[in-house]
């Protein structure tokens, strides 16, 4: 009996403090739309071997998400996948337009579907558009801005209005900023570090005053400090050494050959002599279509974007032979360079001998794209 009322009491003293009308909640609605979820490494692409994700309720079996794809601007033209599931893969879709660069856009809804299987009604709203951008080459992460050096932080104070605009400006800065062949240029290598950050440094110390004139390089240093610094800033670039046929002799260059963002291709530049060439498209020319296209329709650009032949003929006698970096291949343009024939020059040696003294540490290409 004691025990009875005890239970009655702690009922009751449970009853006197739950408030007058308290219910159990109810489960949130759903958002009126799926929600996408973040695409990796911020929607930027390459090969679009990946999934489209988003969340939302679960499905009624008479219920569907519908995906829309489109590419650029024209949303009329899109491509329609219907999925019970929460991904898709978006592989199909858009290698359908048959684009390798460019901007695709994405939504999601939820419909319901009729007794045959078809569309019914809309059950949701349209997410709001989502942008997968596809690029031709991944860029590099550039390091954080308080570890860049002086000379990578000067160039991102500057208000450049694109990509291009700062390559100009850098190649440029660096020329004006080296002493050019002067004070042991040629023993470079020993006195600068291998990335020739220190030499970029004393670029800016001369550009600010702080030395009298700026460090002492070739066409290899200056190329390496430009690659150095692009590094920094996200951007890549490639050393690219040039041989040139003279009869009796082997000429030999390094430029820099930069993968610009914005337009998506790789652009060759020359901080040496200060300049770049232009193709018949009037685009920035790689070193493939140099070596291995015709130089008629080509012209060399000095600093000013004054463009004509005069200024390609400082370099054109280059445009033979090219290596990567300080890669073990090479590419040779056969009609213009004989790697058999041996030169006076250089101890009686052929063009492979030249280069290391044995043919078989590298590999040739005779061929663009090879």
């Amino acid at each position: 009996m004691l025990r009875m009322i005890w239970m009655v009491l702690i009922v009751a003293l449970i009853a006197a403090c739950t408030p007058a009308g308290t219910a159990t909640p109810a489960p949130p609605e759903p958002p009126a739309r799926p929600q996408p979820m973040a695409a990796v490494d911020e929607g930027l692409f390459v090969q679009p071997d990946f999934d489209i994700r988003w969340q939302w309720r679960e499905l009624a079996p008479d219920e569907r998400y519908v995906v829309r794809l489109w590419y650029g601007e024209n949303s009329d033209d899109f491509r329609e996948i219907w999925t019970e599931t929460n991904a898709i893969s978006v592989q199909e879709p858009i290698d359908s337009y048959g684009r390798d660069m460019g901007d695709f856009h994405w939504q999601v809804a939820a419909l319901r579907t009729n007794e045959d299987g078809g569309f019914g009604s809309m059950i949701s709203e349209w997410s709001a558009p989502q942008t997968l951008q596809r690029v031709r080459r991944m860029p590099l992460i550039p390091i954080p801005e308080s570890e860049r050096s002086e000379m990578a932080s000067y160039l991102m104070a500057q208000d450049f209005d694109n990509t291009t605009e700062m390559l100009h400006f850098l190649r440029n800065f660096v020329h004006e900023h080296t002493h050019i062949g002067q004070d042991n240029a040629t023993s470079a290598y020993e006195r600068f570090q291998a990335s020739y950050a220190d030499a970029a440094q004393m670029m800016i110390d001369y550009a600010e005053g702080r030395i009298d004139q700026g460090p002492g390089l070739w066409c290899d240093g200056m190329t390496t400090a430009m690659h150095t610094i692009l590094a920094e800033l996200g951007i890549e670039s490639r050393l690219v050494f040039l041989f040139g046929y003279d009869p009796g002799y082997i000429n030999q260059h390094t430029m820099i050959e930069v993968f610009n963002p914005d337009t998506q291709r790789w652009q060759l530049h020359d901080p040496t002599f200060n300049l770049y060439m232009i193709d018949e498209a009037e685009q920035i020319a790689t070193i493939e279509r140099l070596v291995f296209g015709s130089l008629d329709d080509v012209q060399g650009c000095g600093s000013s974007g004054t463009c004509d032949k005069a200024t390609l003929a400082i370099v054109e006698n280059y445009f033979d032979a090219f290596r990567y970096n300080y890669g073990d291949e090479l590419w040779v343009n056969p009609d213009r360079f004989d790697v058999t024939e041996r030169f006076p020059a250089h101890d009686g040696r052929n063009f492979p001998e030249f280069l290391t003294g044995n043919a078989s540490d590298f590999i040739f290409h005779f061929a663009a794209g090879s």
